[in-house]
């Protein structure tokens, strides 16, 4: 990986991102990525140490810092996109769950309705009038 594509892969990530749906397959690709990025950061600390050491030279502590901050970017992204997918987990069941009250709702509703019918003693289309009635607020005539 090159100084260039890291700073590209700085400037991408600092950008805000909208997350909709996280797949793990997605998560785990940046966990991966992740440790590659270590793996970069220990290769460049490790030919730091090689030779004359000139890459120990203060000179060089923009290029050290951006591998830093690209390994950072790439975990801060991963707790990113980790907090959204909990959420959109959330989100889903908390629409599953009003899904449900409303469906027992309505049945509880038809289930009245139908006593209310019985003990009226409606045929059959004064029933549907009833149930069409509640069902869209309005008389049909």
């Amino acid at each position: 990986m090159t100084y260039k594509s890291l700073v590209q892969i700085i400037k991408e990530h600092n950008t805000p991102v909208e997350l909709e749906e996280i797949k793990q397959q997605e998560v785990d690709a940046l966990k991966k990525l992740s440790k590659d990025m270590q793996a970069v950061l220990k290769g460049y600390q490790k030919i730091a140490k090689m030779g004359d050491k000139e890459l120990a030279n203060t000179k060089y502590n923009k290029d050290y810092e951006a591998v830093l901050k690209s390994r950072d970017t790439i975990l801060q992204l991963i707790g990113k996109v980790n907090t959204q997918k909990i959420l959109n987990k959330e989100e889903v069941v908390v629409e599953e769950k009003l899904s449900l009250e409303k469906t027992i709702s309505k049945l509880t509703e038809k289930n009245m309705l139908g006593r209310l019918a019985k003990s009226m003693e409606l045929n059959e289309d004064n029933k549907d009038k009833l149930f069409n009635y509640f069902d869209k607020g309005e008389l049909e005539q």
